[in-house]
Parts: C-alpha cells; structure tokens; sequence
C-alpha cells in the first residue's frame, strides 16, 4: 500500500488513519469482533467470529468483490466501512454500505467520552 492510500484525520482523541484493509489487519478484524454483544453480531453479513470468514472477508477485499476501510489509531481498529459494488447486490447502479466499529474505541478515537 502507499502512502497515497490512506488519510491521517486529526481529532480531539489524537490522529485516525483510514486506509484500506490488508491482510495484516486479520487479528485486529477479530479482537474487533470480540468486543461486540454477540446480539449485535448477528446483523453482520459474516460471523467475523471465526477465523475461515475473516480469511474469505481478505481474500474478497484482495479480489475486488468488496471494498473496506479501517480506521486505527496507533495501530488499535477503531471502526470498519464496507462497500459491497453492485454487481453483488443485484443492482445495476447501486452498491450497499456497512459501516461498524468498537463502541467506546471510537467515541474515545473521535473525541467523544
């Protein structure tokens, strides 16, 4: 990845880089996952709860049959952003969007309390 790729964003809680996902990421996508209820795992798309579906999360980010962005700040996934293209939703001139992140990381990473 290049320098180009990601976006440092200053907040009241310090610096949050957005980039795209990487294979690297895999550890931190599941101590994501972790720190949800498990009542609100069950509106994820994939149960990020076992390994083989973070493994087919990357090699789908890696393919181009999705797109994500993470938010980390010093090296901790605060939040993930997922575009799914239409070709796999079924629309011609759509895409759907998934955005979720850790409850108090985030609001501490943004600034809030």
């Amino acid at each position: 990845m290049s320098r180009r790729d990601s976006i440092d964003v200053r907040c009241k809680g310090g610096v949050v880089t957005v980039r795209p996902l990487e294979a690297a990421d895999r550890a931190a996508l599941q101590a994501l996952a972790r720190d949800f209820p498990t009542h609100d795992l069950l509106f994820l798309r994939r149960d990020l709860t076992r390994p083989e579906e973070i493994e087919r999360w990357i090699e789908d980010q890696a393919a181009g049959r999705l797109h994500t962005l993470v938010a980390l700040r010093d090296a901790a996934l605060l939040a993930v952003a997922v575009i799914l293209p239409a070709r796999r939703c079924g629309r011609r001139m759509s895409a759907n969007c998934w955005c979720w992140c850790g409850r108090l990381r985030a609001a501490r990473a943004w600034g809030g309390n």
